[in-house]
Protein backbone atom coordinates (compact mmCIF):
# COMPACT_ATOMS: atom_id res chain seq x y z
CA UNK A 1 0.00 0.00 0.00
CA UNK A 2 2.50 2.25 0.99
CA UNK A 3 4.46 1.80 -2.11
CA UNK A 4 1.30 2.60 -4.64
CA UNK A 5 0.67 5.42 -2.99
CA UNK A 6 4.12 6.76 -3.16
CA UNK A 7 4.14 6.14 -7.31
CA UNK A 8 0.92 7.41 -6.94
CA UNK A 9 2.78 10.40 -5.60
CA UNK A 10 5.58 10.25 -7.62
CA UNK A 11 3.30 10.42 -11.04
CA UNK A 12 1.27 13.20 -9.39
CA UNK A 13 4.72 15.45 -8.88
CA UNK A 14 5.44 14.28 -12.87
CA UNK A 15 2.46 15.63 -14.60
CA UNK A 16 2.34 18.59 -12.52
CA UNK A 17 6.27 19.30 -13.31
CA UNK A 18 5.01 18.66 -16.51
CA UNK A 19 2.27 21.46 -17.00
CA UNK A 20 4.49 24.13 -15.26
CA UNK A 21 7.19 23.68 -17.95
CA UNK A 22 4.43 23.49 -21.21
CA UNK A 23 2.56 26.12 -19.76
CA UNK A 24 2.32 29.57 -21.91
CA UNK A 25 5.93 30.56 -23.27
CA UNK A 26 6.51 34.36 -22.51
CA UNK A 27 8.82 36.67 -24.58
CA UNK A 28 13.10 35.63 -23.44
CA UNK A 29 12.87 39.95 -24.49
CA UNK A 30 9.94 40.76 -22.24
CA UNK A 31 11.44 38.97 -19.30
CA UNK A 32 14.66 40.46 -19.70
CA UNK A 33 12.77 44.27 -19.59
CA UNK A 34 10.78 43.01 -16.52
CA UNK A 35 13.68 41.65 -14.62
CA UNK A 36 15.98 44.57 -14.76
CA UNK A 37 13.26 47.08 -14.17
CA UNK A 38 12.58 45.30 -10.72
CA UNK A 39 16.89 44.74 -9.90
CA UNK A 40 17.15 48.25 -11.01
CA UNK A 41 13.76 50.12 -9.41
CA UNK A 42 12.92 47.90 -6.53
CA UNK A 43 16.27 46.67 -5.51
CA UNK A 44 18.29 50.23 -6.14
CA UNK A 45 20.96 48.17 -7.82
CA UNK A 46 23.29 49.78 -10.50
CA UNK A 47 22.50 48.83 -14.28
CA UNK A 48 26.13 46.85 -13.63
CA UNK A 49 24.82 44.95 -11.13
CA UNK A 50 21.98 44.11 -12.71
CA UNK A 51 23.55 42.65 -15.70
CA UNK A 52 25.68 41.02 -14.12
CA UNK A 53 22.64 39.03 -12.49
CA UNK A 54 20.97 38.80 -15.49
CA UNK A 55 24.17 36.74 -17.18
CA UNK A 56 23.39 34.22 -14.59
CA UNK A 57 19.76 34.11 -15.40
CA UNK A 58 20.53 33.42 -19.12
CA UNK A 59 23.05 31.00 -17.82
CA UNK A 60 20.56 28.91 -15.88
CA UNK A 61 17.37 29.14 -17.56
CA UNK A 62 17.43 31.73 -20.85
CA UNK A 63 15.11 33.51 -19.16
CA UNK A 64 12.11 31.27 -18.90
CA UNK A 65 10.56 31.31 -15.60
CA UNK A 66 9.28 28.50 -15.64
CA UNK A 67 12.29 26.03 -16.61
CA UNK A 68 12.64 23.33 -14.67
CA UNK A 69 15.40 20.26 -14.55
CA UNK A 70 16.77 17.43 -12.32
CA UNK A 71 19.90 18.79 -10.60
CA UNK A 72 23.02 15.85 -10.24
CA UNK A 73 21.81 15.73 -6.85
CA UNK A 74 18.67 14.12 -7.51
CA UNK A 75 16.70 17.24 -6.61
CA UNK A 76 14.58 19.50 -8.60
CA UNK A 77 15.37 23.04 -9.72
CA UNK A 78 13.19 25.66 -11.02
CA UNK A 79 12.34 28.98 -12.15
CA UNK A 80 14.87 32.12 -13.24
CA UNK A 81 17.20 31.19 -11.25
CA UNK A 82 17.14 27.33 -10.79
CA UNK A 83 16.22 27.15 -7.39
CA UNK A 84 17.42 23.95 -6.17
CA UNK A 85 15.41 21.42 -3.88
CA UNK A 86 14.71 23.02 -0.82
CA UNK A 87 15.10 26.37 -2.20
CA UNK A 88 12.55 25.33 -4.65
CA UNK A 89 10.20 24.30 -1.90
CA UNK A 90 10.40 27.36 -0.08
CA UNK A 91 10.02 29.20 -3.41
CA UNK A 92 6.47 27.88 -3.89
CA UNK A 93 5.73 28.39 0.00
CA UNK A 94 6.62 31.99 0.48
CA UNK A 95 4.73 32.92 -2.77
CA UNK A 96 1.81 30.96 -1.83
CA UNK A 97 1.39 32.70 1.61
CA UNK A 98 2.02 36.37 0.12
CA UNK A 99 -0.81 35.45 -2.68
CA UNK A 100 1.96 35.64 -5.79
CA UNK A 101 2.10 32.83 -8.19
CA UNK A 102 5.73 31.38 -8.25
CA UNK A 103 5.17 30.59 -12.04
CA UNK A 104 5.35 34.23 -12.94
CA UNK A 105 8.19 36.63 -12.95
CA UNK A 106 6.58 38.87 -10.46
CA UNK A 107 6.32 36.44 -8.02
CA UNK A 108 10.00 35.07 -8.68
CA UNK A 109 11.63 38.57 -8.14
CA UNK A 110 9.34 39.27 -5.39
CA UNK A 111 11.08 35.85 -3.56
CA UNK A 112 14.12 37.19 -4.83
CA UNK A 113 13.84 39.86 -2.73
CA UNK A 114 12.77 38.46 0.24
CA UNK A 115 15.92 35.93 0.13
CA UNK A 116 18.08 39.15 -0.64
CA UNK A 117 16.95 40.52 2.15
CA UNK A 118 16.78 37.87 4.51
CA UNK A 119 18.76 34.76 4.36
CA UNK A 120 20.98 35.96 1.19
CA UNK A 121 21.76 39.33 2.71
CA UNK A 122 25.41 39.30 1.74
CA UNK A 123 24.87 38.62 -1.73
CA UNK A 124 22.24 41.81 -1.27
CA UNK A 125 25.16 43.93 0.35
CA UNK A 126 27.81 42.72 -2.21
CA UNK A 127 25.63 43.86 -5.50
CA UNK A 128 24.48 46.98 -3.90
CA UNK A 129 28.30 47.86 -3.69
CA UNK A 130 29.10 47.45 -7.43
CA UNK A 131 29.84 50.71 -9.10
CA UNK A 132 28.02 51.44 -12.29
CA UNK A 133 30.77 50.39 -14.47
CA UNK A 134 32.14 47.78 -16.85
CA UNK A 135 34.50 46.27 -14.56
CA UNK A 136 31.90 46.44 -12.30
CA UNK A 137 29.33 44.79 -14.34
CA UNK A 138 32.03 41.53 -14.32
CA UNK A 139 33.00 41.84 -10.94
CA UNK A 140 28.60 41.68 -10.53
CA UNK A 141 28.56 38.63 -12.63
CA UNK A 142 31.08 36.66 -10.65
CA UNK A 143 30.50 37.44 -6.87
CA UNK A 144 26.44 36.57 -7.87
CA UNK A 145 27.56 33.66 -9.21
CA UNK A 146 29.46 32.82 -6.03
CA UNK A 147 26.97 33.63 -3.77
CA UNK A 148 23.83 33.00 -4.88
CA UNK A 149 23.85 30.46 -7.24
CA UNK A 150 26.84 28.84 -5.54
CA UNK A 151 27.65 27.12 -8.78
CA UNK A 152 30.66 25.60 -10.17
CA UNK A 153 34.16 28.18 -11.10
CA UNK A 154 34.64 26.92 -14.27
CA UNK A 155 31.13 28.23 -15.44
CA UNK A 156 31.70 31.22 -14.38
CA UNK A 157 33.56 32.56 -17.54
CA UNK A 158 30.34 31.92 -19.63
CA UNK A 159 28.58 34.12 -16.90
CA UNK A 160 31.08 36.96 -17.65
CA UNK A 161 30.83 36.71 -21.63
CA UNK A 162 26.77 36.82 -21.46
CA UNK A 163 27.47 39.93 -19.22
CA UNK A 164 30.28 41.96 -21.06
CA UNK A 165 28.24 40.78 -24.34
CA UNK A 166 24.90 40.84 -24.43
CA UNK A 167 24.00 42.60 -21.56
CA UNK A 168 26.03 45.40 -21.00
CA UNK A 169 25.80 46.31 -24.00
CA UNK A 170 21.90 46.81 -23.90
CA UNK A 171 21.01 47.98 -20.30
CA UNK A 172 24.82 49.45 -19.09
CA UNK A 173 24.84 53.22 -18.38
CA UNK A 174 28.33 53.96 -20.15
CA UNK A 175 30.33 53.29 -22.42
CA UNK A 176 32.59 49.74 -22.27
CA UNK A 177 35.98 49.69 -21.16
CA UNK A 178 38.33 49.62 -23.72
CA UNK A 179 39.89 46.18 -21.82
CA UNK A 180 38.05 44.16 -23.90
CA UNK A 181 40.61 41.02 -24.82
CA UNK A 182 40.81 37.83 -23.08
CA UNK A 183 40.40 37.21 -19.45
CA UNK A 184 41.41 34.58 -17.14
CA UNK A 185 38.34 33.87 -14.84
CA UNK A 186 39.24 31.46 -11.39
CA UNK A 187 42.20 29.92 -13.47
CA UNK A 188 44.40 28.49 -10.41
CA UNK A 189 47.88 28.65 -10.72
CA UNK A 190 50.52 27.12 -7.83
CA UNK A 191 52.74 28.83 -5.21
CA UNK A 192 54.33 25.97 -4.37
CA UNK A 193 54.75 22.23 -5.54
CA UNK A 194 56.32 19.13 -3.46
CA UNK A 195 58.56 17.36 -6.18
CA UNK A 196 57.10 14.74 -8.25
CA UNK A 197 53.62 15.86 -7.32
CA UNK A 198 50.89 16.54 -9.57
CA UNK A 199 48.42 19.47 -9.47
CA UNK A 200 45.32 19.91 -11.35
CA UNK A 201 44.52 23.31 -13.18
CA UNK A 202 41.08 24.95 -13.55
CA UNK A 203 38.65 27.90 -14.35
CA UNK A 204 38.22 29.04 -17.30
CA UNK A 205 40.20 31.43 -20.59
CA UNK A 206 37.25 34.12 -21.92
CA UNK A 207 37.37 36.03 -25.35
CA UNK A 208 35.74 39.18 -24.97
CA UNK A 209 35.49 40.75 -28.49
CA UNK A 210 36.19 37.52 -31.14
CA UNK A 211 36.70 33.84 -30.38
CA UNK A 212 39.62 32.43 -29.43
CA UNK A 213 42.17 31.17 -32.04
CA UNK A 214 45.14 29.85 -30.00
CA UNK A 215 45.72 28.88 -26.54
CA UNK A 216 48.80 27.71 -24.72
CA UNK A 217 49.22 26.58 -20.73
CA UNK A 218 52.48 25.12 -19.62
CA UNK A 219 55.38 25.72 -17.32
CA UNK A 220 58.54 27.48 -18.51
CA UNK A 221 61.90 27.62 -17.61
CA UNK A 222 64.15 31.11 -16.75
CA UNK A 223 64.80 31.27 -20.72
CA UNK A 224 61.37 31.38 -21.96
CA UNK A 225 61.38 27.56 -22.97
CA UNK A 226 58.23 25.46 -22.42
CA UNK A 227 59.50 22.21 -20.40
CA UNK A 228 55.54 20.74 -20.20
CA UNK A 229 52.14 21.71 -21.40
CA UNK A 230 50.36 22.15 -24.72
CA UNK A 231 48.72 24.31 -27.21
CA UNK A 232 44.85 24.20 -27.96
CA UNK A 233 43.20 26.19 -30.88
CA UNK A 234 39.73 26.15 -29.75
CA UNK A 235 37.70 29.02 -32.00
CA UNK A 236 35.34 29.78 -28.91
CA UNK A 237 35.09 32.37 -26.60
CA UNK A 238 35.39 30.64 -24.11
CA UNK A 239 37.35 27.85 -23.34
CA UNK A 240 37.71 25.58 -19.71
CA UNK A 241 41.38 25.27 -19.02
CA UNK A 242 40.86 21.24 -18.04
CA UNK A 243 40.67 20.35 -20.90
CA UNK A 244 44.61 21.13 -21.38
CA UNK A 245 45.39 20.25 -17.81
CA UNK A 246 46.73 16.49 -18.62
CA UNK A 247 49.71 17.99 -21.02
CA UNK A 248 51.00 20.22 -17.99
CA UNK A 249 52.78 17.57 -15.96
CA UNK A 250 53.84 18.47 -12.90
CA UNK A 251 55.49 15.97 -11.36
CA UNK A 252 58.32 15.47 -14.09
CA UNK A 253 59.73 19.03 -12.28
CA UNK A 254 63.16 18.77 -10.94
CA UNK A 255 62.97 21.11 -7.97
CA UNK A 256 63.98 24.65 -8.77
CA UNK A 257 61.48 27.84 -9.86
CA UNK A 258 59.65 28.15 -13.06
CA UNK A 259 56.82 30.29 -14.39
CA UNK A 260 53.47 29.44 -15.27
CA UNK A 261 51.59 31.00 -18.12
CA UNK A 262 48.56 31.14 -19.78
CA UNK A 263 48.47 33.06 -23.46
CA UNK A 264 45.98 33.22 -25.59
CA UNK A 265 45.08 35.45 -29.07
CA UNK A 266 41.83 36.21 -30.96
CA UNK A 267 41.70 38.44 -34.02
CA UNK A 268 42.77 40.98 -31.74
CA UNK A 269 46.23 39.86 -30.95
CA UNK A 270 48.09 37.86 -28.36
CA UNK A 271 47.58 38.15 -24.72
CA UNK A 272 49.24 36.72 -21.44
CA UNK A 273 46.35 35.78 -19.75
CA UNK A 274 48.19 34.55 -16.59
CA UNK A 275 52.15 34.32 -15.50
CA UNK A 276 53.09 33.21 -12.43
CA UNK A 277 56.24 32.34 -10.72
CA UNK A 278 56.31 28.70 -8.27
CA UNK A 279 58.32 26.66 -6.57
CA UNK A 280 58.94 22.68 -6.92
CA UNK A 281 60.78 21.75 -3.90
CA UNK A 282 59.65 20.01 -0.14
CA UNK A 283 56.83 22.22 0.72
CA UNK A 284 53.24 21.28 0.49
CA UNK A 285 51.23 21.38 -2.67
CA UNK A 286 49.02 24.87 -3.09
CA UNK A 287 47.57 27.10 -5.48
CA UNK A 288 45.98 30.54 -5.97
CA UNK A 289 42.58 31.41 -7.39
CA UNK A 290 42.67 35.38 -8.82
CA UNK A 291 39.05 36.25 -9.35
CA UNK A 292 39.38 37.96 -12.34
CA UNK A 293 42.75 38.17 -13.97
CA UNK A 294 42.45 40.75 -17.07
CA UNK A 295 45.11 39.61 -20.13
CA UNK A 296 47.79 41.75 -20.66
CA UNK A 297 49.02 42.08 -24.77
CA UNK A 298 51.49 40.51 -25.93
CA UNK A 299 53.89 41.88 -27.79
CA UNK A 300 54.38 39.89 -31.26
CA UNK A 301 57.85 38.10 -30.03
CA UNK A 302 56.10 36.49 -27.54
CA UNK A 303 58.06 35.71 -24.47
CA UNK A 304 61.11 36.99 -25.85
CA UNK A 305 60.07 40.96 -25.77
CA UNK A 306 63.39 42.16 -26.83
CA UNK A 307 62.63 45.49 -24.63
CA UNK A 308 61.49 43.12 -21.52
CA UNK A 309 64.79 43.51 -19.74
CA UNK A 310 63.87 47.25 -19.75
CA UNK A 311 61.84 48.57 -16.05
CA UNK A 312 60.67 51.68 -17.90
CA UNK A 313 59.61 49.78 -21.76
CA UNK A 314 56.04 50.94 -22.37
CA UNK A 315 53.74 47.90 -21.92
CA UNK A 316 52.66 45.81 -24.77
CA UNK A 317 49.96 47.26 -27.08
CA UNK A 318 51.19 50.87 -26.75
CA UNK A 319 51.62 52.61 -29.75
CA UNK A 320 55.37 52.69 -28.39
CA UNK A 321 55.94 49.10 -27.99
CA UNK A 322 56.08 47.38 -31.25
CA UNK A 323 59.05 50.20 -32.80
CA UNK A 324 61.13 49.94 -29.65
CA UNK A 325 61.10 45.96 -29.57
CA UNK A 326 61.53 46.27 -33.87
CA UNK A 327 65.07 48.77 -33.87
CA UNK A 328 66.66 46.66 -30.71
CA UNK A 329 65.99 43.09 -32.52
CA UNK A 330 67.22 44.92 -35.51
CA UNK A 331 70.21 45.69 -33.76
CA UNK A 332 69.32 49.87 -34.75
CA UNK A 333 69.29 50.85 -31.02
CA UNK A 334 70.84 50.02 -27.85
CA UNK A 335 69.69 50.52 -24.41
CA UNK A 336 70.58 53.75 -22.48
CA UNK A 337 71.48 51.16 -19.73
CA UNK A 338 70.95 47.52 -18.77
CA UNK A 339 67.70 48.22 -17.71
CA UNK A 340 66.69 51.37 -19.30
CA UNK A 341 65.89 52.50 -22.70
CA UNK A 342 64.21 55.85 -21.87
CA UNK A 343 61.59 56.07 -24.23
CA UNK A 344 60.47 59.84 -23.47
CA UNK A 345 64.27 61.24 -23.79
CA UNK A 346 65.23 63.14 -27.24
CA UNK A 347 67.52 61.79 -29.71
CA UNK A 348 70.35 63.83 -30.57
CA UNK A 349 71.61 64.48 -34.01
CA UNK A 350 74.68 62.04 -33.66
CA UNK A 351 72.44 59.40 -31.92
CA UNK A 352 70.28 59.38 -35.28
CA UNK A 353 72.67 59.38 -38.24
CA UNK A 354 74.47 56.46 -36.14
CA UNK A 355 71.18 54.25 -35.91
CA UNK A 356 70.52 55.02 -40.07
CA UNK A 357 74.31 53.85 -40.45
CA UNK A 358 73.61 50.74 -38.30
CA UNK A 359 70.92 50.50 -40.57
CA UNK A 360 72.92 50.28 -43.71
CA UNK A 361 75.31 47.90 -41.95
CA UNK A 362 77.79 50.20 -40.25
CA UNK A 363 79.97 50.48 -43.63
CA UNK A 364 82.90 52.60 -43.66
CA UNK A 365 83.18 56.33 -45.16
CA UNK A 366 84.48 57.48 -48.47
CA UNK A 367 86.69 60.29 -46.80
CA UNK A 368 85.91 62.97 -45.52
CA UNK A 369 87.10 62.41 -41.87
CA UNK A 370 87.71 65.83 -40.30
CA UNK A 371 85.30 67.49 -42.14
CA UNK A 372 83.28 68.59 -39.00
CA UNK A 373 85.09 70.85 -36.29
CA UNK A 374 82.86 69.84 -33.63
CA UNK A 375 83.00 66.10 -34.53
CA UNK A 376 85.28 64.78 -32.09
CA UNK A 377 87.89 62.30 -33.49
CA UNK A 378 87.91 58.52 -32.27
CA UNK A 379 84.29 59.11 -30.92
CA UNK A 380 81.26 56.61 -30.79
CA UNK A 381 79.50 58.30 -33.11
CA UNK A 382 82.62 59.64 -35.31
CA UNK A 383 82.24 56.67 -38.50
CA UNK A 384 78.55 56.89 -38.43
CA UNK A 385 78.41 61.54 -38.94
CA UNK A 386 81.32 60.87 -41.22
CA UNK A 387 79.53 58.32 -43.47
CA UNK A 388 76.36 60.24 -43.40
CA UNK A 389 78.22 63.32 -44.62
CA UNK A 390 79.36 61.00 -47.43
CA UNK A 391 76.39 59.49 -48.28
CA UNK A 392 74.13 62.84 -48.66
CA UNK A 393 72.33 62.10 -45.79
CA UNK A 394 73.73 65.02 -43.84
CA UNK A 395 75.20 68.17 -44.85
CA UNK A 396 75.53 69.89 -41.15
CA UNK A 397 74.43 72.78 -39.59
CA UNK A 398 76.95 74.46 -42.02
CA UNK A 399 80.00 73.33 -43.72
CA UNK A 400 82.11 73.10 -40.62
CA UNK A 401 79.76 72.06 -37.89
CA UNK A 402 77.21 69.20 -37.79
CA UNK A 403 76.14 69.84 -33.73
CA UNK A 404 76.10 65.83 -32.78
CA UNK A 405 74.53 66.84 -29.04
CA UNK A 406 71.55 69.03 -30.15
CA UNK A 407 68.45 67.26 -30.33
CA UNK A 408 67.50 66.37 -33.62
CA UNK A 409 64.02 67.63 -34.80
CA UNK A 410 60.99 65.84 -36.39
CA UNK A 411 61.71 67.48 -39.76
CA UNK A 412 65.41 66.22 -39.67
CA UNK A 413 64.72 63.09 -39.20
CA UNK A 414 62.17 63.06 -41.82
CA UNK A 415 64.78 64.93 -43.88
CA UNK A 416 67.72 62.33 -43.15
CA UNK A 417 65.17 59.41 -43.96
CA UNK A 418 64.42 60.74 -47.62
CA UNK A 419 67.84 61.64 -48.29
CA UNK A 420 69.59 58.31 -47.39
CA UNK A 421 66.83 56.59 -49.78
CA UNK A 422 67.58 58.95 -52.43
CA UNK A 423 70.83 57.57 -52.02
CA UNK A 424 70.20 54.13 -52.36
CA UNK A 425 68.41 54.90 -55.84
CA UNK A 426 65.21 53.94 -53.82
CA UNK A 427 61.13 54.97 -55.29
CA UNK A 428 61.18 58.08 -53.01
CA UNK A 429 58.39 59.63 -55.60
CA UNK A 430 55.07 59.32 -53.81
CA UNK A 431 53.83 62.27 -52.11
CA UNK A 432 50.91 63.29 -50.00
CA UNK A 433 49.11 66.52 -49.63
CA UNK A 434 49.65 67.95 -46.27
CA UNK A 435 46.85 70.81 -46.53
CA UNK A 436 44.87 68.79 -43.99
CA UNK A 437 47.33 69.03 -41.13
CA UNK A 438 46.92 72.43 -39.40
CA UNK A 439 50.61 73.35 -38.74
CA UNK A 440 51.71 72.91 -42.69
CA UNK A 441 53.30 76.42 -42.87
CA UNK A 442 55.43 75.93 -40.15
CA UNK A 443 57.27 73.60 -41.68
CA UNK A 444 60.82 74.84 -42.86
CA UNK A 445 61.49 75.24 -46.71
CA UNK A 446 63.47 72.37 -47.17
CA UNK A 447 61.59 70.13 -44.96
CA UNK A 448 58.21 70.66 -47.11
CA UNK A 449 59.25 67.79 -49.61
CA UNK A 450 60.15 65.55 -47.04
CA UNK A 451 57.17 65.49 -44.84
CA UNK A 452 55.14 65.43 -48.14
CA UNK A 453 57.28 61.73 -49.11
CA UNK A 454 56.95 60.52 -45.28
CA UNK A 455 53.26 60.85 -44.46
CA UNK A 456 52.38 59.05 -48.25
CA UNK A 457 55.26 56.17 -47.03
CA UNK A 458 53.09 55.74 -43.63
CA UNK A 459 56.59 57.06 -41.54
CA UNK A 460 54.93 59.83 -40.30
CA UNK A 461 51.34 60.16 -39.06
CA UNK A 462 51.28 63.79 -37.11
CA UNK A 463 49.54 63.89 -33.84
CA UNK A 464 45.85 64.42 -33.07
CA UNK A 465 43.60 64.25 -35.50
CA UNK A 466 40.65 66.26 -37.95
CA UNK A 467 41.50 69.85 -37.75
CA UNK A 468 43.78 69.01 -35.10
CA UNK A 469 46.59 67.30 -36.72
CA UNK A 470 50.02 68.57 -36.46
CA UNK A 471 53.23 67.58 -38.11
CA UNK A 472 55.08 69.15 -35.14
CA UNK A 473 58.17 69.75 -37.21
CA UNK A 474 60.21 72.01 -35.12
CA UNK A 475 59.38 69.19 -31.73
CA UNK A 476 62.15 67.17 -30.10
CA UNK A 477 61.96 63.30 -31.56
CA UNK A 478 62.19 61.26 -29.01
CA UNK A 479 63.80 57.79 -29.39
CA UNK A 480 60.23 56.20 -29.18
CA UNK A 481 59.07 57.98 -31.64
CA UNK A 482 62.15 57.78 -34.04
CA UNK A 483 61.86 53.80 -33.23
CA UNK A 484 58.12 53.76 -34.49
CA UNK A 485 59.19 55.93 -37.41
CA UNK A 486 62.11 53.72 -38.21
CA UNK A 487 60.35 50.50 -38.02
CA UNK A 488 57.79 51.79 -40.45
CA UNK A 489 60.29 53.07 -43.20
CA UNK A 490 62.21 49.78 -42.91
CA UNK A 491 59.06 47.61 -43.76
CA UNK A 492 57.37 50.60 -46.10
CA UNK A 493 60.41 51.67 -47.68
CA UNK A 494 63.96 49.97 -46.95
CA UNK A 495 62.67 46.09 -46.85
CA UNK A 496 60.26 46.82 -49.91
CA UNK A 497 62.47 47.50 -52.97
Amino acid sequence: MKLKIKLISLLLAAVFTAAVVMSTPVSAATVEEEVFSFLTDELGLTSAAAAGIMANIMCECSFNPNAGDWDTNGLYSYGLFMWNGPRYERLKKWCGENKLDYTTVNGQMNYLRHELEGSECETLAAMRAIPDTFEGCVDATVLFAELFERCASFSYGLRVYYAVNTFWPSYGTCAPSEKRGIYGVYCNYPVTVKTGDSYTLKGAVVSFTSPLTELSAGVYDANGKMLTGSTAYPSEYVYDITKIDRYVVFGSLAPGVYVYRISASNSDGAYIVEEHEFTVGDGTTSGKYPRITDGSVLCGFGPYCPGAKFTDMPPAGDWAHDGIDYVLSRGLFLGTSATTFEPDASMTRAMLVTVIWRLEGSPEADGGYGRFADVEPGSWYEPAVTWAASAGVTNGVDDTHFDPYVEVTREEAVTFLQRFTEGKGYDYYNRADLSSFSDVLSLSYWSTDAFSWAVAEGIIFGSGSGAHAKLEPGASATRAQVAAMLKRFVENVYDAQ
